[in-house]
Formats: C-alpha cells, structure tokens, sequence
C-alpha cells in the first residue's frame, strides 16, 4: 500500500454505518481536480479530475459524520489502493483510500460591505458640557 495526501471536494454527503460488532465507518467520495497554469494563454488549464472512495473508521468516523458534508473541501493522509474493474470491454481503475487523518479545509469568509451607519461610533461633539 501507498502513503497519499490529497486535496479535493466532498461530492455526497458522507454515510456513517456500523459493523456487526458495532465499529463505526464513514464512507464518502472525494473529486480531486488537477490544474496547471498555462503561461502561455496566462490562465490555469482542467487537466483531470481523480475520484476517490474514502473510508474512515471508529472515533474520527462518528466526529466527522456530525462536522462533513456535501461540498467541504478536505486535506486527507491516508493508504491508497485501487482496484481494476473491466466492463463492457473497457477497464476502469477505482480508487479508495484508507484514511488515517481528514482534516476540513475552513471556507474563505466572504467580503463583507462596510456599514452605512455605525450607532455606536459616535461623533466628535463639539459643546463645552461634559460628555456624560
């Protein structure tokens, strides 16, 4: 088995399940999109897009079912293996990775419009009477 990090997108919401001696298990699929920047045309290039089925098992499985979902970007460290399937004369390679961590990439908060009015910025007073 391989070592792998990889960087993607969580494409369904993940499903928590339970062995028969009640082990819990997270299953999820995760897109990871590979770019490059092109000098040339100044602008990044879609190369390919990897999928990967990704499991993760006891205590981090049942924290991250409350926390993971649909659409999370994620940073994963886990053992890479890949199985051969062969359908309709065609063969196709399935990825799954056994993760060790998954960590939850935060979102960039969006830029918010500064504020019309503050009530609570006062203004300078230009009276002789105390403030108070």
């Amino acid at each position: 088995m391989s070592t792998i990090t990889l960087t993607g997108n969580v494409v369904a919401d993940p499903e928590l399940r339970y062995t028969q001696d009640g082990t819990p298990l997270l299953s999820f699929r995760v897109a990871e999109n590979h770019r490059r920047f092109d000098k040339a045309r100044n602008e990044w290039v879609d190369l390919r897009t990897d999928w990967h089925d990704v499991t993760i098992w006891r205590g981090k499985a049942e924290t991250l079912a409350e926390a993971l979902k649909k659409g999370d970007r994620v940073v994963i460290v886990g053992d890479l293996e890949s199985r051969e399937v062969e359908k309709d004369g065609s063969k196709r390679v399935y990825w799954r990775v056994q993760a060790r961590e998954i960590g939850i990439v935060p979102k960039a908060k969006s830029s918010q419009p500064a504020v019309a009015h503050d009530p609570w910025s006062g203004s300078a007073v230009s009276s002789d009477e105390p403030p108070f």
